[in-house]
């Protein structure tokens, strides 16, 4: 969410720029502090550029295009050398101001891209803990009569259970199909039994369940929302 606020930014400026630019090219130039007549020509040719980028850039966050967000973050950064360089070039300080602009969308997008990747791992940690506790659970109430007949299950479990690994299927808003991978963790003290499902996407992106009569899963990193094919609540 906080990726996607902070693309919300970039695309703003993006679009902000380019209309003022190809309105008004020398009054804009003017107000982002330029001393140097680029005439009316190139400052719109720039404008039709920054249009197109703010809009690339808003499509990306509109349809939450998870892969791409990254983009938001690396290209304007490569290009914060490039507005020093041409600063130290022409001496105008318009390349400042626009340092300054873009740089700004390059921290809070970098900043945020760390955070959701954290808040996922964190949410992961937390459900696989809760698995482990229900695990103790379970095997703590285990009836007394069932102890002795359960002696040599209890000796298999022992020993380190394993994980679980199997694809599914499921589609977004937009009905787009993706595949979900879904891992399970054994529960200490049961052989047969595994905990709650570990969802992951897009390269180890973790989702989590929110609805489990719909059967819709929710990317913890962008929001996005999928609902699982053929799921029986």
């Amino acid at each position: 969410m906080r990726t996607r606020l902070c693309l919300c930014y970039v695309a703003a400026y993006l679009f902000i720029t380019g209309l003022a630019l190809l309105v008004a090219p020398t009054a804009s130039l003017a107000l982002m502090r330029s001393t140097i007549d680029y005439g009316e020509v190139m400052p719109r040719w720039v404008a039709m550029m920054s249009l197109a980028l703010g809009t690339l850039i808003a499509q990306t966050v509109h349809h939450r295009l998870t892969v791409l967000y990254p983009l938001g973050f690396f290209m304007p950064a490569a290009m914060l050398a490039g507005f020093v360089g041409l600063y130290r070039l022409s001496g105008d300080p318009l390349f400042l101001t626009v340092l300054a602009v873009v740089g700004v969308g390059v921290v809070l997008t970098g900043a945020s891209l760390l955070f959701d990747r954290a808040a996922g791992r964190s949410r992961t940690d937390r459900a696989q803990s809760s698995a482990w506790v229900l695990g103790r659970v379970h095997a703590s109430a285990r009836p007394p009569t069932a102890e002795r007949g359960a002696r040599s299950a209890l000796l298999e479990s022992d020993m380190p259970g394993r994980y679980t690994h199997e694809q599914i299927a499921a589609r977004d808003d937009q009905g787009e199909r993706h595949i979900i991978m879904v891992r399970r963790a054994p529960i200490p003290g049961s052989p047969h039994l595994h905990g709650s499902p570990h969802y992951t996407w897009n390269d180890g992106q973790v989702l989590h369940l929110v609805d489990a009569k719909a059967g819709i899963i929710e990317c913890a990193l962008t929001g996005k929302r999928l609902k699982i094919e053929d799921w029986r609540g």
